[in-house]
């Protein structure tokens, strides 16, 4: 049997129940195993009206998802088995080889949808696994049709309680030992590395301890789990952390601070789940809801300001600039960012969200689009209106001026 594993976000091999299917294959006689990559068009901007283009990613984050997938190769060669590593459009290579199953893991947001359903006309046999995310749709769907986000908790905790997930062995991943490329975060794509930073950080007296406390700050690096880097990339399972909470949770007599980080956790999963069912209305201008925003087109000057850093809000500069560095931001950050983009300069969501998706190292669809469309009132938030006051949330978040001195040089 020739089996191909199209990766997509599951470059991971513990806690991969795709993994394990293709190891229980390849004991058959005769089957062999290629991997796929397929790299994103990043000329491609999702949305055609910005006024400015929009790459779908940008030059960092393709490095990063290049090296993540590197990194992947070599966890897959200390298991001895014999397989290739190509790279290219799916269908291409279908069109071109002898395969007999294809094996992947679902995606949830509308575009992800599609690419599984192409498959359906090249008559190949293939199988999908829910490796992203906490839930299988069973469990989650009865609950994401609550309208918004505390009914969907609190149903789900009333299921699964304090369980965890029962996980198979898992060796610990290797440290590939190529060099891997310069980013200004002290982060690496690896599955080797978001093992040490879950170690690191759950832990007795580990940050994770503070995490409640300390999740809003926008500067120190262990002021929040970080975890999403691994996550949107598949190198570490939702499942895992969860685990790891509850059992430092145990060790404590628990903690409110620990759990914060599984309340994090259901607020991505609920965003998957809410991805999945609504399909194409998460990407209209109106999103979720009946009657939309007005406008579509962006202001180019506007739009030049907001994403060079240089509106005049210092939290906004630096935030931006912060973003475009590194690739990375702190959720504090990227609410009081869309906020100002949506609601003081008065531009459309979608340019704002699509240029998050190009440039944000974790860039995860459902989760950056939902709270887009959050925070514009076409999502799922109750509110009638949610617009940050930047100015009282630096003094808040930021009262000695460190963060805005440091990424937009304001002396404040």
């Amino acid at each position: 049997m020739n089996i191909l594993w199209w990766t997509r976000r599951d470059l991971r091999l513990a806690d991969n129940a795709l993994w394990d299917d293709i190891q229980e294959r390849l004991s058959e006689p005769g089957s062999s195993l290629t991997i796929l990559r397929e790299p994103h068009n990043a000329e491609h901007a999702r949305i055609s009206e910005s006024p400015l283009a929009l790459p779908r990613m940008s030059s960092t984050r393709q490095r990063w998802e290049e090296q993540a997938w590197e990194s992947f190769g070599y966890q897959v060669r200390q298991y001895g088995l014999s397989h290739r590593l190509v790279q290219g459009p799916l269908l291409d290579y279908l069109a071109k080889h002898h395969v007999d199953l294809v094996v992947f893991s679902h995606g949830y947001a509308w575009e992800e949808r599609q690419a599984e359903k192409a498959l359906i006309p090249t008559g190949i046999a293939h199988q999908g696994f829910h490796t992203y995310t906490l839930f299988s749709p069973e469990e989650a769907l009865s609950a994401v049709l609550e309208p918004t986000f505390t009914p969907f908790r609190k149903r789900i905790e009333a299921h699964r309680g304090a369980k965890t997930f029962a996980l198979g062995p898992s060796k610990p991943p290797e440290i590939s030992p190529s060099p891997m490329g310069a980013f200004t975060l002290p982060a690496r794509p690896t599955e080797a590395d978001a093992w040490t930073r879950l170690h690191e950080y759950i832990r007795p007296h580990g940050p994770a301890t503070q995490y409640k406390t300390q999740r809003n700050g926008m500067l120190r690096w262990n002021d929040s789990t970080k975890f999403s880097l691994y996550l949107s990339l598949g190198l570490l399972s939702p499942q895992r952390i969860w685990n790891a909470c509850l059992e430092l949770e145990k060790q404590l007599g628990g903690s409110e601070e620990v759990y914060w980080i599984r309340f994090e956790l259901l607020w991505r999963e609920y965003f998957q789940w809410v991805a999945y069912t609504e399909g194409t209305r998460l990407f209209r201008p109106g999103g979720l809801k009946e009657s939309g925003p007005s406008r579509i087109s962006g202001d180019a000057r506007r739009l030049n300001q907001w994403i060079t850093g240089r509106t005049g809000d210092a939290l906004v500069d630096a935030g931006m600039r912060e973003l475009a560095a590194t690739g990375y931001t702190s959720n504090r950050a990227r609410q009081n960012l869309a906020s100002y983009w949506i609601h003081n300069l008065q531009q459309p969501w979608r340019i704002g969200a699509a240029y998050f998706e190009s440039q944000l190292l974790d860039y995860d669809p459902a989760a950056n689009w939902g709270n887009w469309a959050y925070l514009a009132q076409c999502g799922n938030d109750p509110r009638p209106i949610r617009q940050f006051n930047t100015l009282k949330q630096a003094e808040t978040y930021d009262p000695d001026g460190s963060y805005r001195r440091k990424w937009a040089g304001y002396n404040v």
